[in-house]
């Protein structure tokens, strides 16, 4: 039960750092919506679904190496 309660926590602060950069995602978004900018918001939705999995995969994969080495 250890190793399951921490990666739910190693998972959770994934979570919350992509999660935090959400509402910047939808301003920006729901902005150019407004304006009839249909491209610029398909641009925004493709950089930054693509941000957002590049984060959240490397901070997993760092979380996860760093659990390898025992250094967290």
């Amino acid at each position: 039960q250890g190793y399951f309660g921490y990666s739910q926590q190693l998972s959770a602060a994934v979570f919350l750092i992509t999660g935090s950069m959400s509402p910047i995602f939808h301003r920006e978004a729901s902005a150019a919506f407004f304006e009839n900018k249909i491209e610029k918001v398909k641009k925004i939705f493709l950089i930054d679904l693509r941000r957002f999995f590049s984060i959240s995969s490397f901070l997993k994969c760092l979380f996860k190496t760093a659990h390898f080495y025992k250094i967290v």
